[in-house]
């Protein structure tokens, strides 16, 4: 009983660091460096707003996304238009330098962005949780 204890105490104090040091890095990155997505090891999470990508993705959602190295035809990305808004939507051609993106609803549009300024891929939707 005493080895049970221990190994709960031992997780409960790594499970709180672990959340201490993402909250500490979130608000680092977000409030004092001033950058728009926060990523902690090439994990971050954002809430969809918007209608392009229905009815896969519902405005509300929530993503998690992770950087990826490389990414493929038909997968959900987010990227920086020219606004600097983030959009997701679903890679539909890519060639070296750039990657054409359309959101699934139909009346979308078709976006042609360098693949730099694509943020990550949607690999989790938690629909209006």
């Amino acid at each position: 009983m005493k080895v049970i204890l221990k190994f709960v105490k031992i997780v409960t104090i790594l499970i709180i660091i672990i959340l201490a040091t993402y909250s500490f890095n979130y608000f680092f990155q977000l409030k004092i460096m001033k950058i728009k997505v926060p990523f902690f090891f090439g994990i971050t999470h954002v809430k969809a707003v918007g209608d392009s990508m229905y009815p896969n993705i519902r405005s509300g959602s929530y993503l998690l996304i992770i950087t990826q190295k490389e990414y493929m035809v038909g997968d959900v990305v987010c990227f920086y238009n020219s606004n600097n808004e983030l959009i997701t939507h679903r890679i539909i051609e890519l060639c070296a330098e750039t990657a054409k993106l359309k959101g699934d609803n139909i009346t979308s549009e078709e976006h042609i962005v360098l693949n730099k300024s694509i943020v990550g891929k949607v690999v989790f939707n938690f629909n209006n949780v």
